[in-house]
């Protein structure tokens, strides 16, 4: 990250016209970002000897003379020398690199990493389809927290006891509910009320010393209803449509981006967006057909069927994954 900028350069953009290109031959600025270097690290003290391996000692020959110690400790962003990796492997490391340092996915990645943690059940786009949903299914799904794990929360094992913070924040929206005698009412209809008691702000924290939570839930759950919402309303729209060469074109482009998605999913081993766009990411770096070699933000550039450029972003990625 730029010393005197607040957003992130994503290496991979950097770096895309020098993925076969000697270290020596890369610019300067690169070169520091890509290149391992020493970097002394104080350790210590010991005494210090000549060069026949004596101790040396003060003026009066008494005390014996104390000399800092160093380590050398290699750093840089890369792990391995530029020179001795392939042109792929230095785009899947770039790639890694901005997963893990791009300031705006750190809130999605501490997501994954609580719902992994405690086991989550991810099946928001099952909970976001159905018609209508009580407050002990909505209320937890809000929160990031699937039904059954909330209803299990006191026998599950001791590892995996839902953090405090979160039973009550989740106790709080079902006090709330119980108050107002709120009724079984549609997950677009929950996520209204969600809004007005402030269910959308953050509720869990990355680091506990923090004073205030700095992570959401809220976008599991809601980014599935809206994903539904969308693809109820496209049989509707299809039908009242004529099969115009626009959406002839849109649904060959859906239909070139299958295999190189599917590849994604079964290297990623799951459906999980962020390791199935991490993979796709690696891939369309790599000039897997469709895909050009170049990524604009988050956006994998691919060439259509009729030889036009399109792109696929992240959240266009994840409706599709959703589709499945």
């Amino acid at each position: 990250m730029d010393d005197t900028e607040d957003t992130y350069v994503e290496l991979t953009h950097l770096l895309a016209n020098y993925w076969d290109t000697p270290f020596s031959e890369l610019p300067e600025a690169l070169q520091a970002r890509v290149g391992t270097r020493a970097n002394k690290i104080f350790v210590g003290y010991q005494p210090k000897r000549d060069a026949n391996g004596h101790l040396e000692c003060d003026t009066e020959g008494r005390y014996p003379v104390y000399e800092q110690v160093y380590i050398d400790n290699e750093v840089g962003d890369f792990v391995f020398s530029w020179d001795s990796l392939s042109p792929a492997d230095r785009r899947r490391i770039a790639t890694q690199i901005d997963y893990q340092r791009d300031p705006k996915n750190a809130e999605a990645q501490h997501r994954d990493l609580i719902i992994g943690y405690y086991s989550i059940n991810e099946a928001w786009g099952m909970w976001a389809g159905k018609p209508t949903l009580i407050s002990d299914e909505a209320i937890p799904l809000m929160n990031g927290c699937d039904p059954e794990s909330w209803r299990n929360r006191n026998t599950r094992a001791f590892h995996q006891q839902l953090p405090d913070d979160w039973i009550a924040t989740i106790e709080r929206g079902l006090k709330i509910a119980a108050g107002e005698n709120v009724k079984p009412q549609s997950p677009a209809k929950w996520l209204e009320w969600g809004i007005k008691h402030g269910l959308d702000q953050p509720t869990m924290k990355s680091d506990g010393r923090l004073s205030e939570p700095d992570i959401s839930m809220w976008p599991l759950f809601a980014d599935a209803v809206e994903r539904c919402a969308e693809n109820q309303a496209a049989p509707a729209a299809k039908a009242e449509a004529k099969p115009t060469q626009a959406t002839i074109t849109n649904k060959l482009r859906r239909d070139i981006l299958d295999p190189a998605i599917d590849k994604a999913i079964n290297k990623a081993g799951n459906m999980m967006l962020a390791d199935v766009y991490l993979n796709l990411k690696e891939l369309a770096l790599d000039s897997e057909p469709p895909f050009t070699g170049v990524i604009n933000g988050n956006a994998l550039c691919y060439t259509s069927s009729d030889d036009k450029p399109a792109t696929l972003t992240k959240d266009a990625l994840g409706k599709r994954l959703n589709r499945r």
